[in-house]
């Protein structure tokens, strides 16, 4: 009886595990929004990266097709992004912003380099996502 007892509870505790794990996985942090926008640019969707920014960096980064301009000019010109990594997620005095810190891996010409810079992220309610407001750097 006591081991029947301890299999169910092991298995509740497993399960309550995989919940968690699967309902986090598809929380929207600013994290996920910063490597997401990357991952977009890499794989070259730049429209869904476009769909990322909001604010001043979208006002800097003009249109759609002026976006996607500057990414593939990049491209063209022999500048890859190759992957990043995020480094810190700092708070901000607004408890819907943060600042997330990276370093973009890529190759110039054939030369590995690596970037470092900062986005100003904000949750925006009425889409209930975090959107890249403006950069840092």
């Amino acid at each position: 009886m006591k081991k029947n007892i301890w299999l169910y509870l092991v298995g509740a505790i497993l399960l309550f595990l995989l919940v968690f794990i699967v309902i986090k996985s598809f929380i929207p942090t600013p994290q996920k929004t910063v490597r997401q926008y990357f991952n977009y640019i890499i794989e070259e969707k730049y429209d869904k990266a476009y769909a990322l920014i909001d604010g001043a960096i979208k006002a800097n980064k003009g249109t759609l097709e002026e976006f996607s301009a500057l990414f593939d000019n990049s491209r063209q010109h022999g500048t890859v992004y190759e992957r990043i990594k995020i480094i810190q997620v700092r708070e901000t005095s607004r408890v819907s912003q943060k600042i997330v810190a990276f370093v973009l891996y890529s190759k110039e010409k054939g030369r590995k380099t690596e970037a470092n810079g900062s986005y100003v992220v904000e949750y925006n309610k009425t889409l209930k996502k975090w959107l890249i407001v403006d950069s840092l750097n």
